[in-house]
């Protein structure tokens, strides 16, 4: 059984033209742009965009429902923290601890003394 299943659409000629063309451009198929075009839709309808008047509201999207203590999370500093702290773990910035008696042992060795 195949893990994919083939779907069948229409679109107009100049439509169809730019997606060639931009498929060419990226060396993918018109199945791979399109999947991937249809997941950010997706992905649009899940985590809506915050167009809050809120300015410190970061991410574009923010999961459906968050509860009003939550929202934090997404907030500007938090993401930049988020993503500093991503960029550090795929740079291997890291340590990892046993236990949590090696963990504050960890943390207090970055005291000064």
């Amino acid at each position: 059984m195949r893990g994919t299943k083939p779907i069948t659409t229409s679109v107009r000629p100049e439509f169809l033209a730019k997606i060639d063309q931009l498929a060419k451009e990226e060396g993918r198929t018109r199945s791979e742009l399109l999947r991937e075009a249809l997941l950010q839709y997706l992905h649009q309808k899940e985590y809506p965009r915050t167009d809050s008047d809120d300015s410190s509201i970061f991410v574009n999207y923010m999961p459906k429902n968050v509860p009003e203590d939550q929202k934090w999370f997404w907030t500007k500093e938090w993401q930049e923290k988020e993503k500093e702290a991503d960029l550090d773990i795929a740079a291997g910035r890291y340590k990892e601890c046993d236990n949590v008696e090696d963990l504050i042992k960890e943390l207090d060795s970055f005291r000064p003394h």
